[in-house]
């Protein structure tokens, strides 16, 4: 206790040095604790509320090197085959459906499935029994979130046995899932419905032979070897009947990414950021040691005479070690505010819905932070003190102050190297960034709004198209509405195919697959303006084509043109669709990235466009809204505006067109925005130090500068005498930065987009913003040293 008296008096005498040293240091602990919580709920953690994770697994197809995690019921119904080495099983798939209608609809997220789900995932309900969800008996029984049953009901225990009506179906609440537990899947589940019921709704009487949209779970018995189990169930999927891929080798995999099947982790961004978080807390607790080491080299006297006293050298090293772990608590408690703010941030931008929804601090997250602090004691107090107690230091006659700036530079040109490979990491990210959201897709799509709704959900499917004219005509009439369209397909989201023949040409030899076929998709003739596509030949249809009982046209794009008619106009020509009736080809468009894909592909190129009105209005419609701002600042008018044209629709989903792009992008927006930040902070960091090591050097060299200015010496000469030595220190860490640098290259070209990690005009970029921003930092001491007055320098010891 005395040792911790004595440092906190020590603390207390410089108040404002050790204010800065705290924020420094929680700075570098909030980042690395914010970064290693991401990357921790990101890859590692299991979904919340799970119980016992390592005995759940979900069931993946294994083909070649791919993984897949969706399949039929039939897989799940051969899985009766293993039941001995399986507590639990259970076949899911999720859906949105609205909850009420008109502008008091909300979408929810909904998992259908079949009995045992919970238990497989190992859930209690906080209110009610999943007897009725494991049996059969009941085709109507609801399971809902805690967070649904407070905002929906109150939290009144009454809610069981009271009704919840979505779409046109009504359910019957006989459970309320635990709080935190929102499921296992990327969006925040609210509502679990039975499988059969919503299956033979969504997917008709014959769904257990639809294509794949089940992913199935399991819980493991205890002690059961994973392997074997893998071979068992391989061989009983295989000997059942009906099964699509027979050669499929069937993997339990675990339900966190990091340990999925086929999942690299290894040179992720996420990673990446992770250990460049690690760095910039050796950044701050360089810096926090040189300002440590700086006022402890000024003890020398109260050491020689501890030293006298009987004190040994350990005792020594436990005051500074002491004083450094003061400052770790204080700045452990202050990372908290920074985990608080940030970490929510963090999450809700770069992980998952269902990820974000949990607390930012946590039991993981303090001992993470109790761990980084540990560190940082050792860190930032270890080398002062081993400094502050050599024997040369503790000998009367002599001084730490000889010759201390060797150490003091060491740590001043690290964090110069160190802050350097953050900025040229910030650049790369934020150009790769840049090159990946500003390249040619044939589209213009920044300023565009997709509008939906469901009328299958209650019931009313052939009022499809109309009720989105309702819509459209509705919202034409808004100041912020520049032009709309209407579309049965959405260019980047979803396709469909069918077999054209070209009179006069042979039909195609060989397997005809869907990617091989053109997609079509029926559109206003105005769609072509709201998505900023580029016509190359002929025009699009007009509007008096675009109704029923009109002429049959078409407009397609470049690709469909080489393929149908290769080295000539498709212009007036046709292709069938139906027996005895040519569509006529009016327009040929520049191809257009209609693959959702941020990398280049002449996937789903291929493509034509139908007048919408000759289409049958039972299929998907969507509406694209051209905005005249940035669409994000209008989407709750659209939604409420569109809703209203409709009293009666279910939910209206509205959403930038661009946020196809949020999941593709999200590895460069986090390099960049991240790494930006992490150099920022480094680069006031090392700033700092390089004012604080050559503040220190001025102070120990005043008799030195006075006698020179007493001979003579200019003021520039005396600024060159101190500036020459911090530039020599800011050169040394750009050497060893660039290095650096150089040498993580070819791991950082892995998770760039079109530019190299050795580009020269960034590392120059680079370069020359650390030797400004060093130079500044260096002159502000130096310049002291030219106002110091001779008379006063020569009177100092």
């Amino acid at each position: 206790m005395g040792d911790i008296r004595h440092a906190l008096r020590r603390l207390a005498a410089t108040p404002i040095l050790s204010l800065g040293a705290i924020v420094i240091l929680a700075l570098g602990i909030g980042c690395a604790v914010v970064m290693v919580d991401v990357l921790d709920r990101l890859l590692l953690r299991a979904p919340a509320g799970v119980t016992d994770p390592d005995r759940v697994a979900r069931v993946y197809h294994r083909l070649g090197d791919s993984y897949m995690d969706r399949s039929g019921y039939a897989l799940f119904e051969s899985l009766t085959a293993v039941r001995g080495d399986l507590e639990a099983a259970s076949t899911y798939f999720t859906e949105s459906l609205s909850l009420g209608r008109g502008t008091s609809a909300r979408r929810l997220e909904v998992v259908a499935h079949s009995g045992e789900y919970f238990a497989a995932v190992g859930v209690q309900p906080e209110l009610g029994s999943f007897a009725d969800v494991t049996g059969r008996s009941r085709e109507d029984a609801a399971v809902i979130s805690h967070a649904l049953w407070q905002q929906e009901f109150g939290s009144s225990p009454d809610v069981l046995g009271k009704p919840l009506r979505l779409g046109v179906d009504t359910y019957t609440i006989v459970a309320v899932a635990p709080r935190g537990f929102r499921g296992i899947d990327w969006k925040p589940a609210d509502v679990w419905l039975p499988l059969v019921r919503r299956a033979r709704a969504t997917y008709g009487a014959d769904w257990k032979n639809s294509a794949f949209f089940l992913q199935t779970i399991v819980r493991l018995r205890p002690d059961v070897n994973r392997l074997r189990t893998d071979e068992r169930v391989t061989a009983a999927y295989r000997a059942a009947a009906d099964q699509p891929w027979k050669n499929a080798v069937l993997t339990l995999g675990d339900l966190r990414p990091a340990r999925a099947p086929g999942a690299r982790v290894g040179t992720s961004v996420e990673v990446l950021v992770a250990a460049m978080s690690i760095v910039v807390l050796l950044i701050t607790c360089g810096n926090v040691a040189n300002l440590l080491l700086v006022r402890g080299l000024r003890r020398d006297r109260e050491f020689i005479v501890k030293t006298a006293l009987g004190a040994g050298r350990t005792r020594l090293i436990r005051e500074v070690l002491v004083e450094a772990a003061l400052l770790s608590v204080g700045a452990g408690v202050c990372a908290l505010f920074v985990v608080t703010a940030g970490g929510t941030l963090m999450r809700q931008v770069f992980l998952s819905p269902i990820t974000a929804l949990s607390s930012p601090i946590d039991t993981r997250v303090i001992l993470v932070t109790v761990a980084f602090c540990i560190g940082a004691t050792f860190l930032l107090g270890l080398a002062p003190a081993l400094r502050l107690t050599t024997r040369r230091a503790v000998t009367p006659g002599h001084t730490a102050l000889v010759r201390p700036s060797r150490v003091l530079d060491v740590f001043s040109g690290l964090q110069v190297a160190l802050s350097l490979l953050m900025i040229i990491a910030a650049a790369l990210f934020a150009l790769s960034l840049w090159n990946a959201r500003h390249q040619d897709f044939g589209m213009q799509t920044d300023h565009v709004a997709v509008m939906t709704t469901n009328l299958h959900e209650i019931g009313r499917p052939m009022e499809n198209h109309a009720i989105h004219r309702q819509m459209q005509e509705r919202l034409a009439k808004l100041p912020e509405v520049e032009s709309l369209a209407m579309a049965e397909s959405m260019p980047m989201q979803s396709r469909t195919s069918f077999f054209v023949t070209i009179p006069g040409r042979p039909q195609p030899t060989g397997p005809v697959t869907s990617d091989s076929l053109p997609g079509f998709n029926s559109v206003d003739p105005s769609f072509f303006s709201v998505m900023g596509m580029r016509l190359i030949d002929g025009r699009v249809f007009t509007e008096q084509e675009n109704r029923k009982g009109g002429r049959s046209v078409a407009v397609i794009t470049e690709s469909t043109a080489r393929a149908f008619w290769p080295g000539e106009r498709a212009v007036g020509k046709c292709f069938q669709m139906k027996p005895d009736v040519c569509t006529e080809v009016v327009g040929v468009l520049r191809d257009a990235r209609l693959m959702p894909s941020i990398r280049s592909t002449q996937e789903w190129a291929s493509a034509i466009y139908l007048p919408i009105e000759q289409q049958s209005g039972v299929s998907f419609r969507a509406l694209l809204v051209r905005t005249k701002g940035d669409p994000a600042s209008t989407l709750e008018r659209l939604r409420k505006e569109a809703q209203a044209a409709v009293p009666d629709a279910p939910y209206v989903d509205v959403h930038a067109f661009d946020d196809v792009f949020v999941a593709m992008l999200r590895p460069w927006r986090l390099g960049s925005i991240v790494f930006t930040v992490f150099g920022v902070l480094s680069l006031l960091v090392a700033s700092a130090g390089l004012i604080a090591v050559g503040a220190y050097g001025v102070t120990r060299r005043t008799h030195e500068i006075g006698i020179r200015s007493a001979l003579g010496a200019a003021p520039r000469q005396l600024v060159a005498l101190v500036l020459s030595r911090s530039l020599l220190v800011v050169a040394a860490g750009l050497a060893a930065g660039i290095g650096l640098a150089w040498a993580s290259s070819r791991m950082l070209n892995a998770q760039l987009f079109d530019v190299k990690a050795t580009d020269v005009r960034v590392f120059i970029g680079a370069v020359c913003a650390l030797l400004i921003v060093g130079t500044i930092a260096a002159w502000i001491p130096a310049r002291r040293a030219a106002r110091i007055d001779p008379v006063a320098a020569l009177r100092a010891e």
